[in-house]
């Protein structure tokens, strides 16, 4: 018999109890599962390693969850503690057997234990109120680009994309909204007009009381009057015409400064937003002998004023030149100026211009009366009005009504409509409440857009500032050993620096100007090449439409174990001090930089010397504290950077069987999967062979070659445009659990990022059962089969039963003494279908694939 139960527990911990009541029944401990939620983020516990579980009799009465020393809860966290009932049945009844109670009842009872959970689950779904039918989703061809949504009835619509929505929304909020202004205009000036005459009646009485009062003055006070003579009247003249003229002049000087500081795309006039503006530099001669550092420049000569940008020094010639403001009138004559010392000599820099705003575009004009919105004739040669001005004191209103309004809570704004064409700062939207509220255009255009389609940044997503930069560290992988060569080797954005010494060359000299990123290979014998960097900055800064600004160096010491590189090591010093210089050019710049990310790519020398799997874990979290203190102290953030990992997967290179390292690296993901991603793994990436061959080394099978380098980088970019851009919870194909569903095999469920499963022994040759391992008590099992089931599931068969204490493997047994790579070492051939674009292409002119392949991984099978 089986009461009814709930097969969930959620409880408060108070600090100091370690013990809590699982509150329900359960035939095997690996039944139980625990988790604890501190601030939000969930972590699931492992049996006998965060907990144990007591005695007692289970099956009736539960049993007691005891957490281990050091891991007891803190108060206030939620210990949630629920039973999840393995789906196979076990019991056998024979044909021809007596019945058998006590076994009936186990079958029965633990059918009752699966119901219970399945209805548990059931509560927390979305479901449709009792009398409607659930909704049957049309196929994927039919509700492709297709939003999700409601019709006059309540039922689902998949008619319309985010554009169509979009239209008929501003279409049912635009006549409301214009005529609730047109309300309120004709409200402020009823208010106006009843004050005014209120202010002419009494400006009409107070000038009949005095003119009573002048008249009864009479003759005597005239005549005093008169007696003031032409002198005092000359002296009032005079300082009427000098108060007249000062007025003048601070008006002309108003005006004039308006109009010498226009924003985007604001002009003092149209005969300013139609003449030529410096929209490029070309450096026709780079020039010689000039002082390293950046130095502003502005023009001389010609008709042309107010362009102004800043140029990069480097190696005592122009390396970059960069254009601020585009200025105005800029026809033949002009010259560039570089201001301060900087003694260069020979070079030529030649500005090109171009009209500041073409045929088709919206420009505005600054007076100081009115904002007046013009559009650019085709021609080019003249500008037409776009309806009327918007007085500077309407601007004013209705911005101090938005002032009010973005401090009100915000909610899901679904309408959005402006009252003139091009304005940015006189804009009305509608919440899902009804309510109107105000802001600028291209603002409430990217919340309602980013609403309709549901991708509003998580709690997760990064601040983004003036610059923004990634920093590399680790082993040779870190400082790209062996990738030659160099295929980073000009910078196509003028948005991306590394300082002067070099990408890879952090701690050494160079510290003292930016330069554009780029790989370098330096010089004959060093066998340092290409690193993920230059990619990874330059895709990102292609997702971004070319306003991602970047900033970052590789820093890492070959064949070197973790202990030796943290801090107070000469490693550490030398690249917190490039990161203080770093940081020191962008402020001289009046640009602030912030470090969003920390890439790791470490662990081969602690797999090589054997270092323990939690001697490595506590190593690695200190080094990670040490490092996000040190930037945030460093940039002034107050945010942390994201920190990337890439599993060293070395194990088989350095004569072992199975991973320690990897391992290690897999459970500090679990700890805290907000903080520390897994990008994949790196058996998919092709190893290098060195040639020739490196003085005093052998060819290897674990270094990877430029290109995979250079993927790695562009992978790199994609999580992080999906983790720290839009806050995602992104997370590697991996294994989410393993159910035993015959006495010989086992399904296995994945995360998938981009479904179907696929299984690939192209790109990655087929180790023996794709990699997948079963084993038991005994050991390794034959793997009969594996197959693939729907888009996230395989299953996997062994030849004979399994036994006691059973575990399946993924890319984890290698044979000891093999290199890594699509071709040897441990690895597997499971893959999602991740069908993200690639902006390089590879030795054969093809673009890099981006599919997620899934981690290496060993686990319990309950």
């Amino acid at each position: 018999m089986l009461n009814i139960e709930t097969p969930e527990t959620d409880l408060t911990a108070n600090g100091a109890t370690d013990a809590f009541a699982t509150g329900f029944s359960f035939v095997n401990a690996t039944e139980v599962r625990v988790s604890v939620e501190i601030d939000g983020v969930v972590s699931d516990k492992t049996l006998d390693t965060h907990y144990t579980i007591g005695a007692g009799d289970w099956p009736n009465d539960g049993a007691t969850i005891t957490f281990t020393a050091g891991n007891t809860p803190p108060n206030g966290a939620r210990v949630i503690i629920r039973r999840v009932t393995p789906a196979s049945q076990g019991e056998n009844f024979g044909d021809l057997e007596r019945f058998q109670p006590q076994q009936a009842e186990r079958a029965y009872d633990k059918l009752s234990r699966k119901a219970q959970e399945t209805s548990a689950e059931a509560d927390r779904a979305i479901k449709v109120p009792v009398g409607e039918a659930a909704t049957v989703l049309p196929r994927a061809p039919v509700r492709a680009g297709k939003v999700f949504a409601y019709d006059d009835d309540g039922n689902p619509n998949f008619d319309k994309g985010v554009d169509e929505l979009a239209q008929d929304a501003a279409d049912r909020v635009t006549a409301p909204a214009l005529a609730n202004i047109a309300e309120r205009e004709t409200e402020a000036l009823a208010a106006v007009g009843e004050r005014e005459t209120q202010a002419t009646d009494a400006v009409d009485a107070l000038a009949t009381t005095a003119l009573g009062n002048i008249g009864s003055a009479g003759d005597a006070e005239l005549a005093a009057i008169g007696n003031a003579g032409d002198s005092e009247l000359s002296q009032i003249g005079d300082a009427g015409d000098d108060e007249l003229a000062d007025i003048a002049a601070a008006g002309a000087a108003q005006v004039a400064a308006v109009a010498s500081q226009p924003g985007a795309d604001q002009y003092a006039s149209t005969a300013d937003a139609l003449s030529k503006g410096v929209w490029s530099v070309t450096i026709a001669a780079a020039g010689s002998g000039g002082t390293n550092g950046t130095y502003a420049w502005t023009t001389t000569g010609g008709t042309g004023t107010g362009a102004t940008g800043y140029l990069v020094i480097a190696g005592g010639v122009v390396t970059q030149v960069a254009v601020t403001h585009r200025g105005k009138g800029y026809t033949t004559g002009e010259a560039l100026a570089i201001t301060g010392t900087h003694g260069l000599t020979g070079h030529t820099l030649t500005l090109v211009t171009a009209q500041n705003e073409a045929p088709g575009k919206v420009f505005q004009v600054v007076t100081a009366d009115a904002i007046d919105n013009y559009k650019v004739d085709p021609g080019g040669t003249t500008a037409t009005p776009q309806e009327g001005p918007a007085t500077k004191s309407v601007v004013a209103a209705l911005d101090d009504r938005t002032g009010e309004i973005e401090r009100l809570p915000q909610s899901r704004l679904t309408w959005a409509a402006a009252d003139r064409t091009g304005s940015d700062r006189v804009s009305l939207g509608v919440t899902e409440d009804g309510e109107i509220v105000g802001g600028g255009l291209e603002k409430l255009r990217n919340d309602f857009q980013r609403d309709m389609v549901r991708r509003t940044p998580g709690p997760n997503a990064h601040p983004l500032r003036a610059v923004n930069g990634c920093l590399l560290w680790g082993q040779s992988l870190a400082t790209g050993y062996g990738a030659k060569p160099v295929l980073s080797t000009a910078q196509p954005y003028d948005n991306i620096w590394m300082l002067n010494g070099g990408v890879t060359q952090p701690a050494g000299s160079g510290l003292t100007a930016l330069v554009p990123m780029i790989s370098q290979a330096n010089g004959t014998g060093d066998y340092q090449g290409e690193t993920p960097l230059p990619g990874m900055a330059m895709a990102m800064n292609a997702l971004m439409g070319g306003r991602y600004p970047a900033f970052g160096f590789a820093w890492g010491l070959g064949g070197t174990r973790l202990v030796n590189l943290m801090k107070g090591s000469p490693t550490y010093t030398g690249w917190l001090a490039a990161l203080v210089a770093g940081n020191a050019r962008f402020e001289a710049l009046d640009m602030s930089l912030a470090i969003q990310a920390i890439f790791g790519l470490h662990g081969a020398e602690d797999e090589a010397i054997n270092t323990a799997k939690e001697t490595y874990k506590t190593n690695w979290r200190q080094h990670d504290a040490d490092q996000v203190a040190d930037i945030m102290a460093t940039t002034g953030q107050d945010w942390r950077p994201k920190h990337y990992i890439s599993p060293t997967l070395a194990h088989t290179y350095y004569n072992h069987a199975t991973p320690v390292i990897s391992q290690a690296q897999w459970e500090l993901y679990l700890e805290d999967k907000v903080n520390r991603i897994i990008i994949g793994p790196r058996y998919q990436y092709e190893t290098n062979a060195f040639s020739p061959v490196p003085p005093g080394t052998t060819p290897d099978r674990i270094h990877i070659i430029n290109h995979a380098q250079r993927a790695m980088g562009e992978k790199l970019a994609q999580i992080r445009y999906l983790v720290e851009v839009w806050g995602e919870a992104w997370m590697p194909t991996h294994v989410l659990e393993v159910e035993q569903d015959t006495d010989r095999s086992v399904v296995v469920t994945w995360h998938v990022p981009h479904g179907p499963l696929v299984l690939d022994d192209v790109r990655v040759t087929d180790p023996g059962a794709y990699g997948m391992e079963l084993s038991d008590a005994d050991g390794a099992k034959t793997i009969a089969s594996v197959t693939l089931l729907g888009h996230n599931k395989t299953r996997v068969a062994a030849t004979t039963a399994l036994g006691a204490s059973k575990k399946f493997a993924y890319a984890h047994t290698g044979t000891p003494g093999d290199g890594n790579g699509p071709t040897r070492g441990a690895r597997g051939c499971l893959r999602d279908s991740d069908p993200w674009p690639s902006i390089y292409l590879d030795a054969l002119g093809r673009p890099y694939e981006h599919f997620n392949w899934a981690v290496p991984c060993q686990v319990d099978i309950p």
